[in-house]
């Protein structure tokens, strides 16, 4: 049994631990209470509408048909209401409806806030973009405001296209020949990409004559992940192209619009910009977009176009596929979908079908070439156009363009 003066001390030290150890689990309970870490306003904090997926409905629907300031009242009052409404206006948006999908049944986010799947339909007047009726689902962030919600946010859903008026600001820029319309950020580009839309526009036109489009309309958003969610392309896909003509969330055979990617488009020279603008406007002023026709006569078509009158020799123009040509021989047919979803050789078979096209200019003449083109995208089979149109055929085209692609590399 220890002695009395040396014990004493080890029971002061140990009481001082007890006491030590009450306080921490004292000031543990207290953070857990208060929870210093939480955002201010939490899903406890909120009072979440009775019955919310009717409520919302019901707000959704009073939201329909509305534009300008009786838009923003029936959303909520919200910043992100007034963005779309303005954004809407400016787009020349008419009779939007808000079809409630799913969601909204309890908050999901930590503000207490909630996410709604929404299809959303409205119509252009042609005025900015290609008149037709546009539809998309979407994401819209609903917050908790008194006995209903207010419209805090919107995203795309899954692979589905973002309406350009609910991306965000935009600025317009248009004159007759093209309009340029920018997103947020990319707004700031707007002086100098206004005068490229309309130089690409007024050429493809030289070349191309009447065409079913009225104008050329280029949409620039601020980075590549917003150009993939305005045109429902993977993020991936989206930062590997230059620039792409697509309908956007337009349905039925409604004129495309061409969609930039600032990040890759800023790379470029003032060639390259060029040659990009006026293949895509190509697309877009004879509305490829949605037609049956064969990837080789839409691209070789475009490039045809794009590339007339350019300074470059064909070691620039068609370097990639000369040099397979000279290692490999010339390809066993001319190309299809799949080899065009071939990334490793893309450039090369762009320009073997821009040689295809080349080749039947220079036998045929434009005009004739032209009528081919047209036929084709009016849904007339290759083989059929050529032998209707150009008094040939497919198979002897593809043997000509073999021997015309080993000449011009030798």
């Amino acid at each position: 049994m220890p002695e009395g003066p040396t014990a004493g001390p080890s029971r002061v030290v140990r009481a001082n631990l007890l006491a030590l150890a009450a306080l921490i689990v004292m000031g543990a309970g207290v953070l857990l209470w208060q929870q210093p870490w939480r955002p201010s306003s939490s899903v406890d904090d909120v009072s979440y509408p009775d019955d919310p997926a009717r409520v919302i409905d019901q707000q959704l629907r009073a939201m329909s048909d509305a534009t300008g300031e009786e838009l923003v009242t029936a959303a909520g009052g919200t910043e992100t209401a007034r963005t779309a409404a303005a954004a809407l206006d400016l787009l020349g948006g008419q009779k939007v409806r808000f079809g409630y999908v799913d969601g909204g049944q309890a908050p999901t986010r930590d503000d207490g806030s909630t996410t709604v799947t929404v299809r959303v339909t409205w119509q252009t007047d042609g005025s900015v973009l290609p008149a037709a009726e546009r539809a998309s689902e979407v994401q819209l962030v609903m917050r908790p405001d008194g006995d209903r919600f207010a419209w805090a946010g919107t995203d795309h859903r899954g692979g589905e296209p973002l309406p350009l008026w609910l991306a965000g600001e935009i600025a317009v820029d248009a004159d007759a020949d093209a309009v340029v319309v920018a997103l947020e950020d990319a707004s700031d580009d707007m002086a100098e990409l206004a005068p490229i839309a309309t130089a690409a526009a007024q050429r493809a036109r030289e070349e191309l004559g009447e065409t079913a489009a009225d104008r050329f309309v280029l949409v620039v958003p601020p980075t590549d992940a917003a150009l993939g969610r305005l045109a429902g392309r993977a993020p991936d896909e989206a930062a590997a192209i230059a620039a792409v003509t697509t309908r956007l969330d337009a349905t039925s055979d409604a004129g495309a619009v061409v969609a930039l990617n600032p990040a890759v488009f800023a790379g470029m020279d003032e060639r390259g910009r060029r040659i990009v603008l006026v293949h895509e406007a190509v697309h877009q002023l004879t509305r490829v977009v949605g037609s049956r026709v064969e990837m080789w006569v839409a691209e070789g078509y475009a490039d045809e176009i794009a590339l007339r009158g350019d300074a470059a020799g064909l070691e620039t123009s068609a370097g990639r596929i000369l040099a397979e040509v000279r290692r490999e021989g010339p390809p066993a047919a001319l190309p299809g979908p799949q080899d065009f979803g071939d990334a490793e050789r893309v450039t090369a078979v762009y320009e073997s079908a821009w040689l295809a096209i080349r080749m039947l200019v220079e036998e045929y003449g434009d005009e004739r070439v032209r009528e081919f083109y047209d036929a084709v995208v009016d849904g007339a089979e290759v083989d059929v156009a050529l032998r209707e149109m150009l008094g040939t055929d497919l198979a002897s085209v593809t043997a000509r363009w073999q021997d015309y692609l080993v000449a011009l590399a030798s």
